[in-house]
């Protein structure tokens, strides 16, 4: 609905989504399948009711609230090497947010926003690879606090936004003696952080080399903490989270060469993180460095992209995924050292 200065908006839907998966386990006889060991069927179904409210007033005040009803239903079935099934209703959840931003001029905005969220448990969190279901997971849901300011001028932009998130029944993976994923419910987590960004336009140099350059960086601080979590009798209340680097920052910048070259060379800093529960074991910050050259090659009507890069120039040792929580310390899957890589796609 338009009015003079105000513009009204309203969206309202729902949706109805259902997924079925079969998990078999067998013994595996060096790529061949042996004796059965767990045969399971789940399937989940999930309703998602929403109204959706937008406000425009001068175009200079946004407004959006939103209500939303979300059902999930969990129902499972074995059949190997045991015969059993049950359901799992979790609880009905009203979803409410609202967000509000403000055009302070031509280049200047701020917002800021409210809202309650909620995740249920996924096929792969209910049945991991431990071969058992996991049928006392409650879903996640918390409220998350944000504000942020946006800066656009003259092609560049900067934006800054800080959140404070308080997390119920955060779901956590673990590992059992044998290697295999777990997962349970840990209490309550305070996810607090600041995130930057900024990016320059390209800049145009009259050069017979470098004919443009532009530049990125982004970065963030967190301060992620468990609020209450116990297991028996240890407290991991107030340690941090595990896998969560408390700072990081990643820069990267491009050139344009020859009127027909890219080139990017970028840098990624991750800091120390802990790597359980307990904050017993820690990883060492690390580095990786990229670098990336490409070039387009006009033939008749088509193009051809060909491209070439180098992954991790510093031979840094880390890892691109570690096992949180495993067994016997067996936190550790190595990335690649240095390596190339390159490429071409041909468009007609």
């Amino acid at each position: 609905k338009q009015f003079e200065h105000t513009e009204w908006n309203t969206r309202f839907g729902s949706e109805l989504g259902t997924n079925k998966t079969d998990f078999k386990n067998y013994d595996n006889n060096k790529g061949v399948i042996g004796n059965p060991h767990k045969f399971d069927e789940l399937q989940t179904s999930a309703s998602y009711h929403y109204i959706v409210q937008h406000i425009s007033l001068h175009n200079k005040w946004f407004l959006d609230a939103a209500l939303s009803l979300q059902t999930q239903q969990l129902s499972w079935e074995t059949t190997q090497p045991l015969t059993e099934k049950g359901t799992r209703n979790f609880k009905t959840q009203w979803l409410p947010q609202i967000g509000m931003s403000y055009k302070l001029n031509a280049t200047w905005s701020i917002r800021g926003k409210i809202a309650k969220g909620i995740s249920a448990p996924t096929t792969e969190e209910v049945r991991s690879s431990n071969q058992e279901i996991q049928n006392n997971l409650n879903a996640e849901s918390g409220w998350n606090k944000e504000i942020g300011v946006r800066k656009q001028f003259r092609g560049h932009s900067l934006e800054i936004t800080a959140f404070d998130y308080h997390l119920k029944d955060a779901i956590v993976r673990r590992q059992d003696e044998n290697g295999n994923d777990y997962f349970i419910n840990a209490g309550g987590t305070n996810q607090k952080g600041l995130e930057i960004s900024i990016e320059s336009k390209r800049f145009q140099i009259n050069n017979f080399i470098i004919n443009g350059i532009n530049f990125l960086l982004t970065g963030h601080i967190y301060d992620f903490k468990y609020e209450a979590y116990q297991v028996g009798s240890t407290s991991f209340s107030n340690n941090q989270l595990p896998g969560i680097s408390k700072f990081s920052v990643q820069g990267m910048i491009n050139f344009r060469m020859f009127n027909k070259i890219d080139f990017s060379y970028s840098n990624y800093f991750n800091s120390n993180s802990f790597l359980n529960d307990a904050n017993t074991v820690k990883e060492t910050g690390y580095v990786i460095g990229n670098v990336n050259v490409g070039t387009d090659v006009i033939i008749k009507n088509s193009r051809l992209n060909l491209y070439l890069g180098i992954n991790n120039v510093y031979n840094a040792k880390y890892s691109a995924g570690y096992d949180l929580n495993a067994f016997g310390n067996r936190f550790y899957n190595p990335a690649p050292n240095t390596n190339l890589f390159f490429g071409m796609k041909f468009q007609l």
